[in-house]
């Protein structure tokens, strides 16, 4: 037996027949992409806060809402506000202050936060997330809970500098 072309052209549809369908369903599973978070509120901020399981509270001066709101991370307040609609800020502020030399060694070491001496001494822990551009809410999460646990590092850090400075 020969092979001739009518059995390459019966071959040819049988595979269209049976592939192509195999192909289509294929791409119709394939994974969505998620949606982007371009721009928050300071409402919208505060309840992906609370979502994460975290109690917030938001004061009012006037009969306004404050523009920004707190909430509890290992044992230390936390405020939340916005730059603006595009820019997360999560910051923790230390009445025990901090030398310049400790914000400094701070700063070398550790990735994401920045640290510094406010205006009334206190030392100060910020982090901002830049939403241009689009980031995944996984991302606004991960900043919220990363932020909590170098609020927690940073008050030891803070702790441990300031009994080395009270010892000399």
């Amino acid at each position: 037996m020969s092979i001739t072309p009518r059995f390459f052209l019966y071959f040819g549809t049988v595979s269209l027949i049976f592939l192509k369908p195999l192909h289509a369903q294929n791409i119709s599973n394939q994974p969505s992409t998620p949606a982007l978070v371009t721009s928050m509120t300071v409402e919208s901020f505060q309840q992906r806060v609370q979502a994460l399981g975290f109690t917030t509270t938001r004061g009012n001066a006037d009969g306004k809402q404050d523009t920004y709101f707190t909430f509890m991370a290992e044992g230390r307040k936390v405020g939340g506000l916005l730059e603006n609609p595009a820019v997360l800020e999560l910051f923790v502020s230390y009445k025990d202050g901090a030398m310049p030399d400790d914000m400094n060694e701070w700063n070398r070491t550790h990735f994401g936060t920045t640290a510094f001496i406010g205006q009334n001494g206190n030392a100060i822990l910020r982090s901002n997330l830049v939403l241009e551009g689009g980031v995944t809410e996984q991302n606004v999460d991960s900043f919220i809970t990363r932020f909590r646990d170098a609020a927690a590092a940073y008050a030891r850090f803070i702790g441990e500098h300031k009994k080395y400075f009270d010892a000399r």
